[in-house]
């Protein structure tokens, strides 16, 4: 892929591109202050497990609440696939709801980590509901339902967030099984 065919929002390496240069300096000092703590640490012969991340580098919402969000057009596609009946215009829905809601999970700030038996409950205008719950802390294991009204759908599954720093950036992903049931309204 050549750097014309990104979107005008992509850095040209691919991923996201931050404009905010006030968040993007906010971001830079909680680096220094990660290095200024590892380094004081190891200089003390203190474990590198003490190490914390500041307040300032995270959003007001747990993550359970941000992968809540993915799932925005839940009522949308999931709904539509429910009706179909041809099955590859079922699969295009699915796909197109396992894809349209990711943009609303690359944020800034990170979300705080959960605590297990954490739960979240959410209610979509349509009565899609949402139900998601920690269930281990280590490794941070997640599992959802989405239940369609009346039954329409049902997506659940369970996943382990995964995430690795580089020098200057951070890539997470979720490792887990999901799976979608739904009903065909004939």
């Amino acid at each position: 892929m050549c750097s014309s065919d990104l979107l005008p929002e992509a850095a040209e390496t691919g991923g996201w591109l931050v404009r905010d240069e006030e968040a993007v300096a906010a971001q830079r000092g909680v680096v220094w202050e990660l290095i200024k703590q590892v380094g004081q640490n190891l200089t003390q012969g203190v474990s590198l497990t003490s190490v914390t991340l500041p307040i300032t580098i995270s959003e007001p919402r747990s993550y359970l609440e941000m992968v809540a969000d993915g799932w925005c057009y839940a009522p949308i596609y999931l709904k539509q696939a429910a009706v179909e009946a041809d099955p590859v215009e079922r699969m295009k829905n699915v796909i197109t709801f396992a894809i349209a809601g990711l943009s609303n999970t690359c944020v800034v700030k990170k979300p705080f980590n959960p605590i297990v038996g954490e739960t979240m409950e959410g209610l979509f205008a349509d009565g899609t509901q949402i139900f998601c719950e920690q269930v281990s802390h280590h490794p941070p294991v997640t599992n959802w339902q989405v239940l369609g009204p009346g039954e329409m759908f049902h997506f659940y599954g369970s996943g382990e967030l995964c995430a690795s720093f580089r020098a200057n950036s951070v890539k997470g992903h979720q490792e887990g099984i999901q799976d979608r049931k739904s009903t065909r309204l004939n």
